[in-house]
């Protein structure tokens, strides 16, 4: 039975300055969209199933050139998990302008990434299954 994942990030991203502008107020993640890029924060893992919780350090890069998303997990005990998702397309919602969802059509329809800007910082939230932190 695969262990179904919900992965949140608290919006403590890398970029520094939020910045809002009227004509468009998701610069960062037009950016991010438009020209791939790199974050880093620190998400709160739920695994369903255990109903067990616990945070752990992020690195989310869009690799456009590539058509790539990938992430990297570390734990606070030095365990790690790492997967890439290859042919994404990023789909936008008229009803969620600050959310950006990326899926990959050859895989599980319950595997996908969203990018979401919140007061200029972007996060993530990752549906996923087989998560195995390996040390």
């Amino acid at each position: 039975m695969p262990i179904t994942l919900l992965f949140t990030v608290l919006l403590f991203s890398s970029f520094s300055t939020p910045t809002y502008n009227s004509d468009d107020p998701y610069t960062h993640l037009q950016s991010f969209i438009k020209n791939g890029g790199v974050f880093e924060d620190n998400i709160h893992v739920f695994i369903v199933e255990f109903r067990r919780s616990h945070y752990v350090n992020a690195h989310i890069e869009y690799d456009k050139a590539a058509n790539k998303i990938t992430l990297k997990f570390k734990d606070t005990d030095g365990s790690m998990h790492h997967e890439v998702i290859q042919s994404v397309s990023p789909h936008k919602e008229t009803d969620t302008p600050s959310v950006i969802t990326f899926d990959d059509s050859h895989q599980d329809d319950n595997v996908y990434v969203s990018v979401s800007e919140y007061s200029g910082k972007l996060s993530v939230i990752w549906n996923g299954e087989n998560y195995q932190m390996i040390k």
